[in-house]
């Protein structure tokens, strides 16, 4: 088989890893690569060979038309689960929403978390929406907070600002106190303005949360009123 077919179609594999639909349209591109590159050899009297066996023009047109029909086959399965993928995703945000009272945080927990695996980039965009929507139930938008440090590495500066955001102008305690223990998890250097400012809130939890927060970055501005967040358990989730 020639070198550029196999790195093609090895390149191909690839991608369909990252996004299937993507896979199936640099699929076809390989096949009309192919196909192209197969009638100039023929064109030129030579033979092409496929896994050591020579094949005549007609089975080379066989092959590669066979080769069109499993990327559209790919194509088509790969639409239909974007699909579903779309519908499924609507349908935990609507559950979400709905979420009123008593909740079960197991069940936010493994909705947010299957958001977060299925949609990719867009998970950090999900995740912000609903942390800055109040119309969500509280329990929904802390479990969002804890998720959204994931993105850290990938996203730092829209975490922070999203975090910081969220602790300064937050209505709710428990989430401004759950963005400030958030916060420890970024770079010091870009959370240390918001994690002060927020010693100065009129909550005292989350003027705990925010030296909690300050303490485990190793920043020793500590007042009075606040130094028994030092010795304070915070999770971080």
């Amino acid at each position: 088989m020639n070198l550029g077919i196999l790195i093609g179609l090895l390149l191909q594999a690839v991608i369909a890893k990252a996004s299937r639909i993507a896979g199936a349209i640099v699929g076809y591109i390989i096949t009309t690569g192919i196909f192209l590159w197969g009638l100039s050899v023929y064109r030129m009297g030579d033979q092409i060979t496929y896994f050591g066996v020579s094949l005549s023009q007609p089975w080379f047109w066989i092959l590669c038309l066979g080769w069109y029909v499993f990327d559209t086959n790919e194509f088509v399965i790969a639409k239909k689960e974007g699909q579903n993928t779309k519908v499924n995703k609507e349908s935990i945000l609507r559950y979400l929403r709905a979420q009123k009272g008593e909740v079960d945080t197991s069940r936010i927990k493994g909705a947010v978390k299957w958001i977060i695996e299925e949609s990719g980039e867009e998970g950090i965009d999900l995740i912000i929406s609903i942390i800055d929507d109040r119309t969500y139930h509280e329990s929904v938008r802390l479990i969002a907070i804890s998720n959204l440090v994931k993105f850290f590495k990938t996203h730092n500066k829209r975490v922070t600002h999203t975090l910081a955001r969220t602790l300064l102008k937050d209505p709710s305690v428990k989430i401004r106190s759950a963005a400030a223990i958030a916060l420890r998890n970024g770079h010091i250097q870009e959370v240390i303005i918001p994690l002060k400012a927020a010693l100065k809130d009129d909550n005292q939890q989350v003027r705990q949360s925010a030296q909690w927060a300050l303490d485990k970055l190793g920043v020793a501005e500590i007042s009075e009123e606040n130094s028994s967040a030092q010795n304070e358990d915070y999770p971080n989730d």
